[in-house]
């Protein structure tokens, strides 16, 4: 994406902060379902509350020192280990869900994929908005 002025970046800025704070009670679902005791919950909430401040802060800074640098893909390249390292932690740390403990509702498929429109239709609206204008019909 593209952004031309300083004031669509930091518009653009805003709305992906806004669509992180969506995400957020998703975060500390984890630590209620993992965790019994109640001052485990609170260090793994405060632990994840730390870790995204430290990306809030950190993120833009080290990003653009990066760029400044080395080209953009390069940041793909050193993202890439993360995913398999997350998902050997997840393997070894998340205990398996207990079946007496699974509900026997029917997942909510029309809920999830209002989701997924909502998501891509925001970010087409982000991209387009930034490409064609803002109050230009394709937005």
């Amino acid at each position: 994406m593209a952004v031309r002025t300083p004031g669509a970046l930091v518009a653009l800025r805003g709305a992906l902060g806004r669509a992180a704070v969506a995400t957020a009670p998703i975060t500390n679902s984890p630590a209620f379902r993992l965790l019994e005791a109640e001052a485990l919950r609170m260090r793994a909430m405060t632990v994840t509350i730390v870790v995204g401040m430290n990306g809030f802060v950190l993120g833009p800074v080290l990003g653009g020192t990066a760029l400044a640098h080395v080209s953009w893909q390069w940041l793909l390249v050193v993202n890439a280990p993360i995913a398999p390292i997350a998902w050997v932690g997840v393997r070894l740390g998340v205990p398996a869900d207990r079946p007496e403990d699974r509900t026997g509702d029917a997942p909510d498929l029309l809920g999830a994929a209002l989701s997924i429109a909502t998501i891509g239709l925001a970010c087409h609206t982000l991209t387009s908005g930034v490409e064609h204008g803002w109050l230009e019909l394709p937005t």
